[in-house]
């Protein structure tokens, strides 16, 4: 009888694994999300890349290893305000990096359980800023993409979300945010 089981068992998983398998070859069920290219730059892909560090102010409670929601990968960022105007900030070492070879900035945004957080994403190069508004949809990843042609300079110096709202607000998430390349 124990044999039996197995054999059951086993049989059982071999046609879902194959069920699965014909379900996401017939485009039915689609792949995990891919979130970078081999010429892309990561600022933040299940933890934030080198030479990046957390300059967050001001009451802003930041989390580098949320495990749930994740657009990829195993983790994302949860970013709470828990005050007014605090903001989520990573810079670049004190210094410039050249993001020449990139011609967009993006990344992942969920609005948690509330959704509709008041956020400014501040883009600070060395030669201006470059200011969005954005309000995360509850319960969904948004996807935002920022063509670099729109600044001033391909020297990139902090990336901040701002608190934009003047009271506190709920927790919301990013991911996969880093520099796309060219084409």
């Amino acid at each position: 009888p124990g044999t039996q089981a197995a054999g059951s068992l086993l049989e059982k998983v071999f046609i879902g694994s194959l069920l699965l398998v014909i379900l996401i070859c017939q485009g039915v069920l689609p792949l995990p999300p891919k979130a970078f290219a081999g010429d892309d730059l990561v600022v933040y892909g299940d933890a934030l890349a080198g030479g990046w560090q957390d300059w967050s102010y001001n009451g802003a409670k930041i989390n580098y290893t949320a495990a749930d929601p994740v657009y990829t990968g195993d983790h994302s960022i949860s970013i709470g305000f828990e005050q007014a105007w605090s903001g989520f900030q990573i810079g670049y070492s004190g210094d410039f990096l050249d993001v020449s070879a990139h011609d967009t900035f993006g990344f992942r945004i969920h609005g948690g359980q509330t959704g509709g957080q008041s956020v400014e994403l501040i883009l600070e190069f060395d030669q201006g800023r470059m200011v969005r508004s954005l309000s995360p949809s509850a319960g969904s990843w948004t996807g935002i993409e920022i063509p670099l042609s729109e600044l001033s300079s391909p020297k990139a110096y902090s990336i901040q979300l701002f608190n934009a709202s003047g009271r506190a607000q709920p927790e919301f998430f990013i991911d996969a945010m880093g520099f796309k390349g060219q084409g």
